[in-house]
């Protein structure tokens, strides 16, 4: 049972690091990128643009915040033999490798991170924006 649960402290600091950072982000960018005429509200394709820069950059700056943190999770998650806290984790990953160490994999993190997210949000505003149509054609017909 030990073993299932190695880097789940790790784990848990990712999830509740990067998700705050990551819907607060997301927000930020939408609601700044949605100001950009007078006053005047984005519609149609432009909404579909700002969910997708928006979405995007969040999904950059979650993995540029936590990705140290995930190296350490998965340090810990592939170590053999003695089971390493999240301190001995980090403290041989800086030996070894540096600062640059917590960092292994960030361009391919980050290539990823804009599309896959960009689309994540796009869909979940397109899912919403139909659902909230679709609830107000319901209520006046009634």
């Amino acid at each position: 049972m030990r073993g299932l649960m190695r880097g789940f402290a790790a784990t848990e600091a990712r999830e509740i690091i990067g998700n705050g950072l990551y819907f607060w982000s997301y927000t930020l960018a939408k609601h700044r990128l949605g100001q950009h005429q007078e006053g005047a509200a984005p519609t149609g394709l432009m909404k579909v643009g700002i969910s997708i820069l928006a979405g995007g950059l969040a999904g950059i700056l979650f993995w540029t915040a936590v990705l140290p943190i995930d190296v350490v999770k998965t340090n810990m998650q592939v170590s053999t033999g003695r089971y390493q806290s999240l301190t001995q984790s980090t403290v041989q990953i800086l030996k070894q490798r540096g600062i640059r160490g917590f960092y292994a994999g960030l361009g391919t993190s980050l290539i990823r991170a804009f599309p896959a997210n960009a689309a994540v949000w796009v869909a979940w505003e397109l899912a919403s924006s139909y659902l909230k149509s679709s609830s107000k054609m319901h209520s006046t017909a009634n």
